[in-house]
């Protein structure tokens, strides 16, 4: 299904490009009644996202989550590190053929043996932002491998093979706040 046909775009602003990229838009939305209608909306442009390889130990029931600070939480509220899983940006890859080479960036470990878990758009209201999410499994000598694998950066930040019987409480009571993550953990049960 495309609905190409219900709408005419007819004015696009650049509102800034500092760091990612701020557009206003005008166009026309054709309803279901066949009536236009002109609405405004505003895009944040940030690229689409991955996280480039969950390491988990399936007969464990871990997860390697990595601890960071995030300014955007902090200014919203979160008054301490956010526990995430290690992630990036596509950097204007193919969605189709990025996932390799992106993990190898951020974690240097091999995409090969790994599975896509799923793809989805995050704030689909206002940002453009589509996430791919990928996992491997991996041996308990691995799992902590896996850890100490992690760019300098997170391992900076701290790193830890985590439980799932530990994780479910974590999401519950907000010390895992990251959506991604927590989508990423409740795969991995």
């Amino acid at each position: 299904m495309t609905i190409a046909d219900r709408i005419r775009v007819k004015n696009v602003r650049v509102l800034s490009d500092s760091h990612y990229v701020l557009k206003t838009t005008t166009f026309e939305w054709r309803r279901a009644n066949g009536e236009w209608q002109t609405q405004h909306r505003e895009t944040y442009d940030r690229g689409n996202g991955v996280r480039p390889l969950l390491p988990y130990n399936l007969a464990q029931r871990t997860v390697v989550l990595v601890r960071q600070f995030r300014y955007p939480a902090f200014v919203s509220g979160c008054d301490d590190l956010l526990i995430e899983a290690a992630a990036g940006l596509l950097d204007n890859e193919r969605r189709s053929c990025g996932y390799a080479p992106r993990s190898r960036k951020e974690n240097r470990l091999s995409a090969r043996r790994s599975h896509k878990d799923f793809e989805a758009f995050m704030s689909p209201g206002a940002v453009t932002e589509s996430c791919t999410s990928l996992s491997r499994n991996m041996s308990r000598r691995c799992g902590s491998a896996a850890a100490a694998a992690l760019p300098p950066r997170a391992r900076r930040s701290r790193c830890w093979n985590c439980r799932s019987t530990r994780r479910s409480p974590m999401i519950a009571d907000g010390r895992i706040a990251d959506a991604k993550t927590i989508m990423c953990c409740n795969m991995r049960r």
